[in-house]
């Protein structure tokens, strides 16, 4: 991004992070006790110092992501990171580790990056479990192309909410 940070990656031992807009991120009053990293090495910062996503949320206390002026941004941008390891996929975002979507009657049909993820997340639950290495992958692809925002929808909100260019799986 603006040939300043990482936005997305894979560690070779297999944590892989992604950092994605999002409207409704907010981020933690400076706190000078901790250490800090700009919002866009967050991804980079993760790959560099841990390798499963367990390391990496217990040594998300040790360092604060920090919002600053970015490029064309002055008040930074609202981004989330989604970091995932062979064993553990976790959706954290700056206000919490929200991978949990709690009691729904009804799913939200919006593009707005948490209805996404509220979809994403309730899919995810009712997967069906299989031996077959290609099945998971479809499974996923599914619930990804669910989720991803059309060409032609409207570009709205903080960062602009674009089509949905590129999907990772990492198997």
């Amino acid at each position: 991004v603006f040939d300043k940070g990482a936005t997305e990656g894979i560690y070779d031992r297999g944590l892989a992070a992604h950092l994605l807009y999002l409207d409704d991120a907010k981020f933690e009053t400076r706190d000078a006790k901790r250490s800090g990293v700009g919002f866009w090495l967050w991804a980079q910062y993760y790959l560099d110092n841990f390798k499963t996503v367990r390391e990496a949320l217990a040594g998300q206390k040790h360092v604060q992501i920090v919002k600053t002026a970015f490029g064309p941004y002055q008040d930074g941008m609202p981004v989330h990171l989604a970091l995932s390891s062979s064993s553990t996929v976790t959706p954290w975002c700056i206000w919490g580790n929200a991978t949990s979507c709690g009691t729904i009657t009804e799913l939200p049909g919006g593009i707005q990056a948490t209805e996404r993820f509220v979809r994403a997340a309730y899919a995810l639950k009712y997967l069906p479990k299989t031996d077959d290495a290609a099945k998971p992958v479809a499974y996923l692809l599914s619930v990804m192309n669910n989720v991803s925002v059309p060409f032609g929808s409207h570009y709205i909100g903080v960062s602009g909410t674009y089509p949905t260019w590129w999907r990772c799986v990492i198997e």
